[in-house]
């Protein structure tokens, strides 16, 4: 017994630094008075969640940071894995985030501003035309407070950075050819994907970590959009 929660003890510690709530001086103001765009965001949250997607098992290829050809825009994170590919944004707001209210109750609110997810489809869908395949796309959130564990906004998942390992190991019908299609991105965007050499030699450690962490802190996810009670919130520092 003694044994095993050395080792659960010893997992967790893996990723509890990713998982710490952000500095508040790491915190970038945008200057945009436009209401539709948030005015609280940072990059912080992406390395954290970057560090998470790391701890994929050996069968993920994972790419940080791409940008796409003869754009601006940018990728955070792509996962292909036998599931599918997916593509992770990571961001970070001091506020609570929450969904909104009457008309606005399909989309979710920080600082009292609209956070943008319509880019984020946008980014998806262009992915989707240079790979050719099927892209699903997952936000995940860093903040005080979130409108729950895992929820999804115009067909984007949003969630918590300890439920990212969850969300990109689903299966959605017959299993793709990994190796190709991370060839094919390769290509297109001019680059390799990250060495999780290092990462692999942990064995199951590093995406067992993951997995503890998720299992401790959040209950089934309900995905109900608007019709999630305000009560539904969870402190960040779960």
């Amino acid at each position: 017994m003694a044994a095993g929660l050395n080792e659960a003890a010893g997992v967790r510690s893996l990723l509890d630094p990713l998982l710490r709530p952000p500095c508040r001086n790491a915190v970038q103001r945008e200057t945009s008075t436009d209401r539709s765009k948030t005015a609280t965001v940072s990059g912080g949250g992406e390395s954290r969640v970057g560090a998470i997607l790391d701890c994929l098992p050996a069968e993920y290829v994972v790419f940080h940071d791409l940008r796409i050809p003869g754009s601006a825009v940018t990728v955070d994170h792509l996962v292909v894995g036998p599931g599918g590919v997916y593509v992770v944004g990571a961001r970070e707001y001091p506020h609570a985030v929450t969904f909104g209210l009457g008309a606005d109750a399909d989309s979710i609110w920080t600082g009292g501003q609209r956070i943008d997810v319509d880019s984020v489809a946008q980014t998806v869908a262009e992915v989707e035309r240079l790979v050719g395949v099927r892209v699903r796309p997952v936000m995940c959130i860093v903040a005080p407070m979130l409108p729950g564990p895992v929820v999804e906004v115009d067909g984007l998942v949003v969630c918590h950075p300890n439920r990212v390992i969850t969300e990109v190991t689903r299966s959605f019908g017959r299993k793709v050819d990994v190796a190709k299609i991370a060839r094919r991105v390769g290509e297109v965007f001019d680059a390799e994907p990250q060495d999780r050499s290092d990462v692999a030699a942990l064995g199951s450690r590093c995406s067992g970590a993951a997995a503890s962490v998720e299992a401790a802190v959040v209950p089934a996810p309900d995905r109900r959009g608007a019709g999630r009670r305000r009560a539904d919130l969870l402190p960040r520092a779960l």
